[in-house]
């Protein structure tokens, strides 16, 4: 047998006025995702080590301590170790103490990214950009901002990716 729709009582009703709620919210967010996932890929050129390193602050007490020596030495292996090499290595800690911190965990330490928003750099996105021209750019300036300082760090403005 057939009901109507008169038949149904208010509780049937509110059950899947709830539903129709929950299956129009999902609508929603999934046309959200794919539109930010549509304008993310737009800027699939970007690079999470570029965009972090470029036009960060150096925080160091690189004159008085050995800190600039481990930052230089965690520069220079993200030009030349290979990626496999660098997940496993350790750096020392700010108060000189062996094999303390990862590579991404040396960049937070040492520099402020110049949007906050940048400031969430992860594994995943550092170890699958590190080795593109970008980032190998930015990091070259460091390296030499380093090497040659008093010429403050490199500005987003004059290093075109």
């Amino acid at each position: 047998m057939y009901r109507t729709h008169s038949a149904r009582s208010p509780s049937d009703r509110e059950g899947l006025g709830r539903g129709a709620a929950i299956i129009v919210v999902s609508l929603v967010l999934g046309l959200l995702l794919r539109s930010a996932t549509a304008s993310a890929g737009s800027n699939s050129h970007r690079n999470c080590v570029a965009d972090y390193l470029m036009g960060a602050e150096l925080q160091c007490e690189c004159g008085t301590s050995d800190q600039g020596d481990v930052i230089k030495q965690a520069l220079t292996d993200m030009l030349n170790e290979p990626v496999e090499a660098l997940r496993k290595q350790r750096y020392r800690d700010y108060q000189s103490h062996p094999d303390q911190w990862t590579i991404v965990e040396l960049l937070h330490r040492y520099f402020v990214p110049q949007q906050a928003l940048l400031a969430n750099m992860n594994d995943v996105c550092f170890f699958n950009d590190l080795k593109k021209p970008q980032a190998q750019k930015v990091i070259r300036a460091w390296l030499e901002q380093m090497k040659h300082p008093g010429s403050g760090h490199p500005e987003p403005t004059k290093m075109p990716l």
